[in-house]
């Protein structure tokens, strides 16, 4: 029985459809402009094979063509020599791709396989490209899986930079790098910079020992922590040092250990205050590096004490008005050639002998003191004069001339008038007596000087005896 010739359909330009009979062994069948193409294949007749050519004046030259199998195979080929999978599939040769299944493979370069389960694979060195301005979009529950990545060459990355982006640097890890180098990384529990010392920011609740901002990463307990809202605390070694604090408006910085400023730089204030801790008359709130125990204290409110050595040296307080008081230590130098209050060179200033008593010394040398009973010189080898701080009388001197007979001197009898003491006895009195002198000798009661009276040997006789020069 004779094959049945294929019928072919031929759509023109005017949508008019012709069936004619198609002898491929009679060669090409010739389309005109705008003919669209049906072949059909007749029913039990052999697999139906349709050649796409290119016919010119040196020859014919495939370029695709399209088989149908006993297993309904589609095959598509450009060049070369076709082979069939089975199944029901599409397959590129050279460069192909085939359908094969449910399955999508393009083999060659880049290797792109779509298996049973829709995952898409893509096993060469080939890239996928989406190009334009439209997305790629995940939907449902699935995950875009990238590779773990390194520094160099990151899992995510960017077309043009591609030594920029993120990897997996370790198990549960996710880094970020710049020019192929990893520069922060995330743990899980800090984000940290990867320089040696870098910072380092803690994912945990921070309090006034345990900071939570870093500035060397391997150094957890040193940083800056919070002791509560609106407070800052800077921690060093698991210790708060000093804490921010804002109250009302007002910034209040607190520390709790020593502040040391290094080199030549200043403290500086502007209207504010620098507001030290109490401290005691002994241990200053104020004070040296080198020498801890000098310095400033407050021994009680309105009283400021001057702290040498551990030694209250002076104090200086207001009652009323201000007052400022020398407390010399005998621990310190307190000499006539190291006065404690000194006035232009150490040799020259007050001092403190013993107590209740201040000398001033002059060229290193003490000259006078001053205490509750007396100014006594100390001039002259020891004989030099002393003024007494007591009732002056006529056996009483208050003047002394030589501090080494105090029972001699200048006293006082009573009121406008002088005693002249020797030896505790009043040798001579001089008086004020009604706006006139009057003078007496070993009496008690001085010679008026008289005035209209003839000098005679009787007169002189009697001015004698009243002086106590004879007796009547």
């Amino acid at each position: 029985m004779p094959r049945p010739k294929p019928l072919v359909s031929l759509h023109g330009a005017v949508n008019f459809e012709r069936l004619v009979p198609f002898d491929s062994k009679a060669g090409s069948l010739p389309l005109a402009n705008n003919d669209i193409l049906v072949m059909r294949r007749a029913a039990g007749g052999d697999n139906l094979t349709l050649s796409i050519s290119d016919i010119n004046a040196t020859g014919s030259v495939d370029i695709a063509q399209l088989t149908g199998g006993a297993n309904n195979d589609m095959l598509y080929r450009v060049g070369g020599v076709w082979t069939g999978t089975g199944g029901v599939g599409l397959e590129f040769d050279g460069s192909s791709m085939s359908f094969d299944g449910t399955d999508i493979d393009m083999t060659s370069g880049g290797n792109v396989n779509v298996d049973d389960a829709g995952a898409i694979n893509v096993i060469g060195s080939g890239d996928i490209e989406q190009g334009g301005s439209g997305n790629i979009v995940v939907t449902g529950t699935g995950q875009i899986l990238a590779p773990f990545g390194s520094a160099a060459l990151p899992g995510l990355t960017f077309n043009g930079d591609n030594d920029t982006g993120f990897y997996r640097s370790a198990g549960n890890r996710v880094a970020v790098a710049t020019a192929g180098v990893g520069q922060w990384e995330y743990n899980g529990v800090s984000f940290e910079g990867m320089i040696a010392g870098g910072p380092a920011l803690e994912n945990i609740d921070s309090t006034d020992v345990v900071p939570n901002v870093l500035p060397n990463r391997s150094d957890l307990n040193t940083g800056i922590g919070s002791n509560g809202l609106d407070e800052l605390s800077l921690i060093a070694g698991g210790v708060e040092g000093i804490r921010i604090d804002e109250q009302a408006g007002t910034i209040i910085n607190t520390s709790f250990g020593n502040l040391v400023v290094d080199g030549s730089n200043d403290i500086q204030m502007g209207t504010g205050q620098i507001l030290a801790a109490d401290g005691s008359s002994t241990v200053p709130s104020i004070s040296f590096l080198s020498d801890p125990d000098t310095g400033l204290g407050l021994s009680s409110p309105d009283f400021m004490s001057l702290i040498a050595g551990g030694q209250q040296v002076a104090r200086c307080r207001e009652v009323g008005n201000v007052q400022f008081q020398l407390k010399p230590q005998s621990s310190f130098q307190n000499s006539p050639g190291e006065p404690l209050l000194q006035f232009h060179n150490s040799a020259l200033g007050f001092y403190v002998p013993s107590g209740n008593i201040i000398s001033l010394a002059v060229l290193g040398v003490q000259q006078w003191s001053f205490s509750a009973a007396s100014i006594e010189s100390h001039g002259g080898g020891g004989a030099g004069p002393t003024m007494l701080n007591v009732s002056a009388s006529s056996s009483v001197p208050t003047l002394i001339p030589n501090k080494a007979d105090a029972d001699t001197g200048i006293g006082r009898d009573t009121v406008d008038g002088l005693a002249l003491i020797a030896g505790g006895l009043d040798c001579l009195r001089v008086r004020e007596i009604g706006a006139a002198r009057a003078v007496g000798f070993y009496t008690t009661t001085p010679i008026i000087q008289q005035t209209g009276v003839a000098v005679t040997a009787a007169a002189i006789h009697a001015a004698c005896v009243n002086l106590g020069l004879f007796t009547a």
